[in-house]
C-alpha cells in the first residue's frame, strides 16, 4: 500500500478550491460580484485644477467618455455639462481694496468643472459605481481629444 503524501493533498486540495472559486465567481454567488441596493441615476462633479488647455472644447455637452475612478476602469459616462475658469490673480489696487486680473503668467491654465451622468447604486453607506465613490477621490476621463485627471467635489442621486 502506498503512502498519500502530504504535499500532493495540498496542491490537490488548492487546484480543487481553485477551480471552485472560479465557477463560484462566474456565477455570482460571491459577496464580491453581489451590490445591495437601488440602481439610480447617478450625477457626478469633478474638478480638474491647473489644465494647461488651449483647445476649449476638449469634451462636450452630451459626449460620451470613458471614467477610470481610482484606476480602475469603469464604464462609458455622458458628459452634462462643462464650465471653463480662466486663473486669476488678486493685485492691490492702492486704495485699501483689491481687484482680479487674468493671470499673465499662465495664460493657458484654467480650472474645469466636469459634471457627468452614469448608472450606480446608492447603498446604506455610499454610492457604488463599480467601486464606492465619495467626494475627494481621484477620477480620470478619457475622450477623444483628452485623458484628464481631477477629483470628485459633489455627487447627487437624481429621482427616479
Amino acid at each position: 500500500m502506498r503512502k498519500i503524501n502530504i504535499l500532493d493533498l495540498f496542491i490537490v486540495v488548492i487546484v480543487i478550491l481553485a477551480i471552485l472559486g472560479f465557477f463560484l465567481v462566474r456565477s455570482g454567488k460571491t459577496p464580491i460580484a453581489e451590490v445591495r441596493g437601488k440602481e439610480r441615476e447617478i450625477e457626478i462633479d469633478f474638478i480638474i485644477r491647473n489644465l494647461p488647455l488651449v483647445d476649449h472644447n476638449f469634451i462636450l455637452p452630451g459626449e460620451k467618455a470613458f471614467i477610470r475612478i481610482k484606476n480602475q476602469p469603469f464604464a462609458w459616462v455622458v458628459v452634462k455639462d462643462i464650465k471653463i475658469y480662466k486663473k486669476k490673480i488678486i493685485i492691490p489696487d492702492f486704495k485699501g481694496g483689491f481687484k482680479t486680473i487674468d493671470d499673465i503668467n499662465n495664460p493657458f491654465n484654467v480650472d474645469c468643472l466636469v459634471t457627468f451622468t452614469a448608472r450606480g447604486y446608492v447603498t446604506s453607506d455610499s454610492i457604488v459605481l463599480g467601486t464606492k465613490v465619495k467626494v475627494g477621490m481621484s477620477i480620470t476621463i478619457e475622450s477623444y481629444k483628452a485623458d484628464v485627471t481631477g477629483v470628485i467635489s459633489a455627487i447627487r442621486v437624481k429621482e427616479e
